[in-house]
């Protein structure tokens, strides 16, 4: 025994050694472009994209990590956010983190069912993480992405099964097999018991003595062994619906816009949590119910040797149980796709209700809004209530098999000469595989149900998604926009909304597009964006063809202002900088002072900090919120400034002072306006009508021609004047 224990120990310690080697060589075998701390970070970076089966070539010239970062990962579609290791809630976490130690070495955080340990770039060598390591208090969690192209569920399987290592799934089956193992003892206790201690009296006391002590023992093993199993299932369940739900999460951030314009608010958000329930059914099932019942086949065999005779008949019954759990699974998984699509459209309705209560009370809509949500409400209840006679009948269904096998299994005892000893061990070791297989039938019923809840994702998963590995990665925008021959279409609107459109934009020149209501005006700036994919034509930034170009490497050098553009929860300094680029707190009231709203925010008790609430109307007017969002436009220092009717909602003295600044800033601005005062001081006026160029040029220009443009301002003064 000795001889075999030594070759497991140095086989152990060999494979150890050879980790170590491929983490090593993974780390130290990587282009850097350098010794220093960003390198470092690009060794460690790359070693963990190596673990999500990723490669990528190293980047250079970059001068902070975050660029460095952003180089490597926006390509690849992937995401990443910074982790407080103040926190102690973070050793929870199921990620993989770039950190650093406080020496300022570059480490590689990952994840186990135990803990965290880390790779340091300097040795390779891994370390667990404790109390005592000298960690510095950021680092970075990357995030497995999911694959690019259109998924089915089984991607999804696959997705989430790829996350545990080998060694989580050896640790989850040995305990399920430890388990299995230490149930066999019940069984067979119970027989000694009823054999060998009851027949004896009290001469069989010291024997029960002993067989209690033992029972007690491997009761005790078994119940710590199902502990352990417990959390280890807890733990990897954690970690797969985590790092899932966080990687659909970014899918739907990468979808395009039209994605969006298809589902309620309230859809999407049914959507993301369906996903944690996938996880937790399918993990269910896979990792605990699976293993439970493969190990359970040495219950056959207990069986077996108890008493060959009652085993077919008791293993018939068992199948007849399986096929009827089957077979109703079958109709639950029918009645809970109705169940589950009336949900989702009640769920969305209330989302969407309350997120407009005051439109609601404004219109003393109350009564007819409730009567909408009881509508769709009863559709669910109706599905809940009215379920097949089958569904209602289950557990009367089930219990009469069991109580028929019972019957003639006892009915067998007598004719066939078997022991009641061996009988009551019989039926103890039956009642065990009888329990595995309705956990194992309860977590096949799971999975059939999942069907339904898998179809909300599969839009999800097969819609086209914006950023492509292999575009063109802009880490500089000049400002250069031309636009050849667009077409756009809305659809299921059956006409052509721009109608081969051509012009061009210069660096730094400011650019108005004005026409009527419905011309195509906020359609071109959102064809600009990449928000929506024209149908004919091209765009070309700095020459570069947008459908070629990674969309979220030129949106850092955007900056925007949509009629669709609202604020988000949080303080006014994080609405201010929230953008792609950090932003400073002396950067944020530069650009509040461009766009006229930091005196008004200097009156504000907490100033930057004040709170803005969902809806963002708590203290803050139309057009103060409307500032903030320029102040957001401003603050990342774009190249290129998209607003779409961006000052609407400003009184004249504030819109000539953002306007003002709208007009010192040396980027390129593309703006659509209906007050046609506030585009005098452009350098060129595009006028559109029914989605094509009708006039171009400056103001003073249009207004000699006596054209179109010069008709549109007349209207406009008239009324104003009636006014």
């Amino acid at each position: 025994m000795g001889i075999f224990s030594n070759l497991i120990i140095q086989r152990d310690e060999r494979d150890r050694e050879a980790e170590h080697k491929a983490d090593l060589n993974m780390i130290n075998h990587l282009e850097t472009s350098g010794a220093d701390s960003v390198s470092a970070a690009q060794n460690i970076i790359h070693y963990i994209l190596n673990r999500y089966n990723i490669s990528t070539k190293a980047v250079y010239g970059c001068d902070t990590l975050e660029d460095m970062m952003d180089l490597i990962l926006d390509p690849l579609g992937m995401m990443y956010d910074e982790a407080d290791l103040k926190d102690p809630s973070w050793k929870k976490r199921s990620d993989l983190m770039l950190g650093f130690l406080c020496d300022g070495t570059a480490i590689a955080l990952i994840p186990g069912i135990f803990g965290y340990k880390f790779i340091s770039s300097k040795d390779g060598k891994k370390h667990l993480v404790t109390d005592k390591t000298p960690l510095k208090e950021k680092a970075y969690a990357i995030y497995r992405p999911l694959p690019s192209e259109k998924l089915s569920l089984w991607h999804l399987l696959i997705y989430m099964l790829h996350i545990l290592s080998p060694r989580d799934y050896i640790l989850v089956m040995t305990a399920s097999m430890a388990v299995t193992l230490l149930g066999l003892v019940i069984p067979k206790m119970n027989a000694l018991v009823l054999k060998e201690v009851v027949p004896r009296g009290s001469e069989g006391i010291p024997l029960l003595i002993e067989l209690a002590l033992l029972f007690l023992l491997s009761g005790c093993i078994r119940s710590a062994i199902s502990a352990i199993k417990g959390i280890l299932l807890g733990r990897t369940r954690e970690r797969i619906a985590g790092q899932t739900q966080a990687a659909v999460m970014a899918r739907l951030l990468l979808l395009s816009q039209s994605y969006f314009t298809k589902y309620s608010t309230g859809n999407l958000t049914k959507q993301i949590s369906n996903t944690r329930r996938l996880c937790d059914q399918i993990i269910g099932f896979v990792l605990d119910s699976l293993f439970t019942a493969i190990f359970s086949v040495a219950y056959i065999f207990q069986m077996q040797g108890f008493s060959a005779v009652l085993a077919l008949p008791a293993l018939t019954v068992l199948f007849i149980r399986c096929i009827l759990s089957f077979i109703i699974s079958l109709y639950e998984a029918g009645n809970d796709r109705n169940t589950l699509a009336a949900e989702t459209e009640s769920d969305s309705f209330l989302y969407t209700a309350i997120k407009g209560v005051q439109t609601i009370k404004g219109n003393g809509a109350e009564r007819r809004l409730y009567a909408n949500w009881v509508r769709r409400y009863s559709k669910v209840l109706k599905y809940d209530l009215d379920k097949p006679v089958i569904l209602k009948l289950e557990d009367v269904i089930t219990g009469f098999v069991s109580s028929v096998g019972t019957v003639i299994l006892v009915s067998m005892v007598m004719p066939f000469g078997i022991d009641v000893t061996d009988y009551l061990a019989f039926i103890n070791a039956y009642g065990l595989i009888v329990t595995a297989c309705s956990s194992l039938m309860e977590s096949f019923e799971k999975i059939i149900l999942m069907k339904p809840m898998a179809e909300t994702l599969s839009d999800l998963m097969k819609e086209h998604i914006e950023c492509v590995e292999g575009g063109t990665y802009l880490r500089n925008v000049r400002g250069e926009l031309r636009i050849e021959n667009l077409s756009f279409s809305y659809e299921g609107t059956g006409r052509s909304c721009l109608k081969d459109i051509s012009f061009g934009v210069k660096k730094g020149e400011k650019v108005a597009i004005v026409g009527e209501s419905g011309c195509g005006k906020s359609t071109i700036l959102k064809l600009i964006l990449g928000a929506l994919r024209p149908d004919g034509g091209g765009i070309y930034i700095d020459g570069n063809e947008l459908s070629t170009i990674n969309l979220r490497s030129y949106r850092k050098h955007v900056g925007s202002v949509f009629q669709f553009s609202s604020l988000m929860p949080g303080t006014v300094y994080s609405n201010i900088a929230f953008g792609p680029v950090p932003v400073s707190r002396d950067t944020a009231v530069e650009a509040a002072q461009k766009a006229d709203i930091l005196d008004y925010i200097n009156t504000l008790q907490m100033g930057l900090d004040t709170e803005i609430s969902e809806s963002g109307s708590k203290g803050f007017s139309g057009g103060q919120r409307q500032r903030i969002l320029l102040a957001r436009a401003f603050a990342s220092h774009p190249s290129i400034l998209l607003l779409d009717e961006a000052t609407s909602a400003l009184d004249n003295v504030s819109q000539s002072k953002v306007l003002e600044s709208v007009y010192k800033e040396k980027c390129t601005v593309v703006m659509v306006a209906h007050r046609l005062s506030t585009v005098k001081k452009c350098d060129r006026i595009i006028m559109l009508d029914d989605g094509t160029v009708i006039e171009h040029g400056t103001y003073d220009e249009l207004i000699k021609k006596n054209g179109a443009f010069a008709n549109l301002v007349r209207r406009q003064q008239m009324s104003a004047w009636s006014d």
